[in-house]
């Protein structure tokens, strides 16, 4: 008798442990700063544990031959903050000096963990800068006034040590001709 209470409160123990990983992409086609039509993907994952809340983040819009850019949740929301010279506002050629800006957001959620399949909307409001002694220009999501819709879905995988979901693989980069 005294084995199965063992047992039992060790069934219940680890499974007091698991959690459920998401994995959050949705891939669409778009123009890239330079304008040329491109494929990306945006993607994040989730951690829903049984005894603990929800986390999530941060999420990332990977470009077809370009530089992967990172949400963070930030007090504001959830926001893709430039690099100091080597990202700018479009409606100019200068990066910030020394200054972070924010260069897009998602519109409409203040947290990924809140985010369930659907539309998600994001803006992009500056564009990569590219110094002289660069190997490759650097590339993302071309800024414009509207958001881009992207459609998310996720997957769901349950695990008793919070194994995070594998990540997408960038789309294979076809570079222009």
């Amino acid at each position: 008798m005294r084995k199965s209470w063992i047992c039992l409160l060790l069934v219940l123990s680890l499974a007091a442990q698991g959690c459920a990983n998401y994995m959050y992409q949705g891939r669409f086609d778009a123009l890239d700063s330079d304008g040329r039509q491109r494929e990306f993907v945006l993607y994040w994952s989730k951690t829903d544990g049984v005894l603990w809340p929800a986390k999530a983040g941060p999420a990332v819009l990977l470009t077809e031959c370009g530089i992967p850019v990172t949400f963070d949740q930030q007090p504001e929301g959830i926001v893709f903050r430039g690099s100091p010279g080597q990202d700018a506002p479009v409606d100019t050629d200068e990066g910030s000096a020394g200054q972070v800006i924010s260069c897009g957001a998602f519109i409409g959620a203040t947290q990924l963990k809140t985010i369930e399949d659907g539309p998600v909307l994001i803006l992009i409001k500056c564009k990569p800068l590219t110094g002289d002694f660069a190997v490759q220009p650097r590339r993302y999501l071309q800024a414009r006034p509207e958001p881009y819709r992207i459609e998310v879905t996720s997957t769901k995988a349950w695990s008793l040590f919070g194994k995070t979901p594998q990540a997408p693989e960038a789309p294979p980069c076809d570079p222009p001709p």
